[in-house]
């Protein structure tokens, strides 16, 4: 089986009968170890769907940056 491409998806429990959910899909290059992906695009998930919500709309939000998810 030949695997292009992987989603992971999350959801978190807010409270007070809230949650929200976080879903992220990912290109899996030919030389790529799919197990590694997955784990990198997981680990992006949990870290976006943890970060601290900004107030102010003009903030950085480290979710719209252009970057590789094994940074992660």
């Amino acid at each position: 089986m030949i695997i292009k491409s992987i989603s992971y998806q999350k959801v978190k429990n807010l409270g007070n009968y809230e949650s929200e959910r976080l879903e992220a899909t990912a290109t899996v290059v030919e030389d790529e170890c799919v197990i590694e992906a997955v784990k990198q695009l997981r680990a992006f998930v949990e870290f976006q769907l943890d970060a601290p919500v900004s107030p102010f709309p003009d903030e950085h939000n480290p979710l719209f940056d252009n970057v590789p998810a094994d940074n992660f």
